[in-house]
């Protein structure tokens, strides 16, 4: 094959692989979410966790000044007791 006659095949399939590419690069670009649109979203996120860390700092200090640390673990242990004592029971 001849310079020119290698050059009539490859034309049309370059143009074709271009078509391609193009097409490619141009279902990406109408893919991509748009960076301000993220930067809302993400600030939206940022603003959430902030608002749900105030309520549990807010609930901690709540819980905190009402109890102690000790009174809640009693709190916790009393029904723990509660359904031990029938497992215990039935066993013993």
């Amino acid at each position: 094959m001849t310079g020119p006659q290698r050059q009539k095949v490859r034309v049309p399939l370059d143009r074709r692989r271009t078509g391609r590419t193009d097409a490619n690069v141009k279902d990406l670009r109408d893919a991509q979410v748009p960076r301000k649109q993220l930067d809302r979203v993400f600030d939206g996120y940022d603003q959430r966790f902030a608002d749900q860390q105030r309520q549990m700092d807010e609930l901690n200090r709540a819980q905190g000044s009402v109890y102690s640390l000790r009174d809640v673990i009693l709190n916790y242990g009393e029904p723990l007791d509660r359904l031990e004592r029938p497992l215990s029971n039935a066993g013993g």
